[in-house]
């Protein structure tokens, strides 16, 4: 797919209220509303079409390199949609580690403390153990923290972990005996079979 059916594609998959969004945006954050051009002449076009769309833009500055214009508008507008889209748990969580280690840095503990309960918190609603081990390794650096409360923390965590990587590599075993073998058989489809083929069963 080529990068100018990817902006008309996902120009077409906005709804109303995210392309009213996308038009403040750029109003907003944008030096030039030409971009706002370029996104009204894709928005109304039925399908893809480069020399129509050049046509209609007749006179416009950027015509001449439109494919660096349709690639910043793609970004802009992607741009746009995750100013409105609520935030991942794990981006949450990466954007308070952040903070944590600027507070810790700073020697704000008392504030660093809050933020290692809020992101602890998160990570184990969502299970994010990657996330959650940094956050119990960053909590070490507390000068009040309990060494022994947290290394339990830190060994029950990795075994956490090393239970979800036995049921992953399990689950991952099971998916290429089912792509290799087929569908397993069950006791009464191996009855049948040997009855309708008893040289092969």
């Amino acid at each position: 797919m080529h990068s100018s059916d990817q902006l008309f594609d996902l120009i077409h998959s906005l709804k109303k209220e995210e392309k009213r969004h996308f038009r403040l945006y750029v109003k907003k954050y944008s030096k030039s509303s030409n971009y706002l051009v370029l996104f009204d002449a894709i928005a109304v076009l039925k399908e893809y079409d480069e020399s129509y769309l050049k046509k209609q833009l007749t006179g416009m500055y950027f015509v001449h390199r439109l494919s660096v214009a349709k690639e910043y508008l793609y970004n802009l507008i992607l741009r746009s949609l995750r100013d409105i889209e609520p935030a991942a748990p794990s981006e949450l969580v990466l954007t308070l580690i952040k903070d944590i280690s600027i507070l810790l840095d700073r020697r704000l503990y008392i504030q660093a403390k809050k933020k290692i309960r809020k992101a602890k918190e998160l990570a184990a609603a969502y299970d994010l153990f990657g996330e959650h081990y940094i956050i119990l390794e960053l909590e070490g650096y507390l000068p009040d923290v309990d060494r022994n409360e947290l290394f339990k923390s830190l060994g029950k965590h990795l075994r956490e972990v090393n239970e979800v990587f036995k049921l992953g590599t399990f689950a991952e075993s099971l998916r290429l005996l089912y792509e290799e073998k087929g569908k397993m058989r069950t006791k009464d489809d191996s009855i049948v079979l040997k009855k309708k083929n008893p040289n092969n069963c």
